[in-house]
């Protein structure tokens, strides 16, 4: 069985008593009072995203960001992964990658 994957830029900033989370590849962005709630709430709103979106639909994001979008399949299951370096106490900023996959 194939598995292919995707990684996608992600980040976090302070904007005031907030943090602001944001994944621009997908259009996806959330926030949270604290950097780990921020981090929590965009892979929520990544994973809803995924949920709701059909499999082309997802596909011609990746496209747009010229990731490979080779796949075979034209139906199949979008895995999530949100991964961050650890979260500082003076950190104000931070950035990651999303990952999406199916095998």
């Amino acid at each position: 069985m194939k598995t292919m994957m995707w990684k996608l830029d992600c980040s976090i900033w302070r904007e005031g008593d907030w943090y602001v989370s944001e994944c621009k590849d997908l259009e996806v962005a959330s926030q949270g009072e604290s950097l780990q709630e921020a981090q929590d709430n965009l892979k929520e709103a990544i994973q809803l995203f995924l949920d709701a979106a059909s499999f082309s639909e997802v596909m011609s994001y990746l496209v747009r960001v010229e990731l490979d979008t080779s796949v075979t399949p034209l139906e199949t299951q979008l895995h999530l992964e949100v991964q961050f370096p650890p979260i500082g106490q003076e950190s104000h900023q931070t950035s990651g990658e999303v990952t999406l996959a199916y095998a």
